[in-house]
């Protein structure tokens, strides 16, 4: 709702603010988080996701897959309507 969606950008606000630091997964969300909440750039971080690897084996290359982004309050909501919609997803 509305009412939520203010409480929850008032709330972040607050916290970008008392943070000494903050990490995101990618430059655009850092750039996001600056425009945003007009934070100083050397506050926010990137710190990439990764994988533990040697260099020499090969990541598994899945055939199909399905990518699903979302927000966090609403991920199982909005994920149970796209299982309805493809019935594959439910495999």
């Amino acid at each position: 709702s509305k009412k939520q969606a203010l409480l929850r950008r008032a709330i972040v606000t607050v916290q970008v603010k008392l943070s000494n630091r903050i990490l995101t997964v990618s430059e655009y969300s850092k750039n996001d988080i600056c425009k945003r909440f007009h934070t100083p750039e050397n506050k926010v971080h990137v710190t990439y996701n990764a994988v533990r690897s040697n260099g020499t084996e090969k990541m598994a290359q899945p055939e199909k897959y399905f990518l699903f982004v979302s927000e966090t309050e609403k991920a199982k909501k909005d994920f149970q309507k796209a299982a309805e919609l493809d019935p594959q997803l439910k495999k």
